[in-house]
């Protein structure tokens, strides 16, 4: 997708429905999703007896996990490009391409589609994720602004790099769904998906946090001369997910680790034998009687 040029497919659909790029960048993810999401449904009750056997609720986590997971991906390969390309005119202000601006859009189409996913399944099924919800919200008003207010749009579209974690994350769930987690399989994705986190969230968050200190802390000090809401948000909304969300997170995957080591090392392990006691007094046979003789 990195080689696709995806701002003339963009350019494309502008002109033949009569809508501006942008808009049609925001509804190719929004339709992809929908795509994914319908199509994980139709051919995972085709394939999967297990996909067939979950509750509602399981089988709507199972294609939204397909989903995230493929349009996660999609979406780290343009935020690993804008961070290779670099900040546009070294501006992390106003320094905006064709490729930041249709990127920013896409991933708007994509955040909304997993807030609405996400409120959906609190009102279908009382189940709400407050940490997931948190982090699509935020999306959607950081892409949100960064378009209208055309500023820190670099920051925004360097952020989706973190995605890549999101097939492997998605990938254990749907193999623990399918009872494999007591395979290698799922043991090989858990530990590929933590060296993906580290690399590309924990590690990423520090790159990109020293690239914003240094806009802010060093003259001109160019970082602060944005409008204020869009600026104040990257700051807090960078500020949470770096020391709260993606900690946070990292820690629930060590735990789940954890707890499957544990689970199936005590169900390997060889049961327990107690050591032989000795007999007691009251178990062992009567003793004939002893006879004395006498000498005469």
């Amino acid at each position: 997708l990195m080689l696709v040029d995806t701002v003339h497919i963009y350019s494309l659909i502008s002109e033949r429905f009569g809508i501006p790029s942008l808009a049609a960048a925001t509804l190719c993810s929004f339709s992809l999703c929908s795509f994914i999401y319908v199509s994980s449904g139709v051919l995972s009750r085709i394939v999967s007896t297990t996909y067939r056997t979950l509750e509602m609720k399981d089988q709507k986590r199972w294609n939204s996990g397909a989903t995230r997971g493929c349009l996660g991906f999609i979406l780290a390969l343009h935020g690993l490009k804008a961070y290779l390309d670099g900040v546009p005119n070294g501006d992390m202000v106003e320094g905006r391409d064709d490729f930041l601006m249709h990127t920013a859009s896409f991933a708007l189409g994509f955040f909304i589609f997993e807030t609405r996913d996400s409120l959906t399944m609190f009102l279908a099924h009382n189940v709400m994720e407050e940490t997931l919800l948190q982090h699509h919200l935020m999306g959607i008003v950081l892409f949100a602004s960064a378009l209208y207010w055309q500023t820190y749009v670099y920051l925004a579209c360097a952020v989706l790099a973190q995605e890549f974690a999101a097939p492997f994350t998605h990938a254990g769930w749907i193999l623990t769904k399918c009872g494999m987690d007591g395979h290698w399989l799922w043991e090989v994705n858990q530990y590929i998906l933590i060296i993906v986190w580290i690399l590309f969230r924990t590690l990423f968050d520090l790159v990109i946090g020293y690239q914003i200190a240094i806009s802010v802390l060093l003259p001109p000090f160019r970082f602060l001369d944005g409008p204020l809401f869009p600026m104040l948000f990257c700051l807090i909304g960078f500020l949470l997910l770096s020391t709260y969300l993606n900690p946070y997170w990292l820690q629930l995957k060590f735990r789940q680790l954890a707890r499957r080591n544990r689970r199936f090392a005590k169900m390997r392990a060889p049961p327990a034998t107690s050591p032989p006691q000795a007999p007691s007094p009251l178990d062992s046979p009567a003793s004939p009687p002893t006879t004395h003789s006498h000498q005469d």
